[in-house]
């Protein structure tokens, strides 16, 4: 009698192979790429132009040691990517301003070439 072997993945974090009964899988979004058409650029022709970014799912396995240590496929979902951008942006918005008003205050204050 030949008895039943549990199958083995990789762990997409240590790379070490373990049964599947001590993993978990997760289905992750990656970007793989993105095209851009123009059309109409000549003379007397209505421009127009289209966009797209291109994704693929993948399912990766994950043991229970490494997703104790980190969390997989948790990413964070695109609108919370959205909102640090935009976060980042008034940031350095802010900053520039802070900037802007220092180099203000030192031309006032410092005579330049008088």
């Amino acid at each position: 009698m030949t008895t039943a072997k549990i199958a083995t993945k990789e762990c997409a974090k240590c790379h070490y192979r373990r049964p599947v009964n001590e993993m978990r899988s997760y289905v992750v979004e990656k970007r793989t790429g993105s095209s851009l058409g123009l059309s109409g650029l000549g003379k007397g022709g209505k421009p127009r132009g289209s966009a797209r970014l291109y994704y693929r799912k993948k399912e990766v396995w994950v043991c229970k040691s490494c997703k104790s240590r980190n969390k997989v496929g948790k990413s964070g979902s695109k609108v919370g990517k959205f909102f640090k951008y935009v976060l980042y942006f008034y940031l350095l918005m802010f900053l520039m301003a802070i900037l802007f008003q220092f180099i203000e205050w030192l031309s006032r204050s410092v005579p330049w070439g008088n």
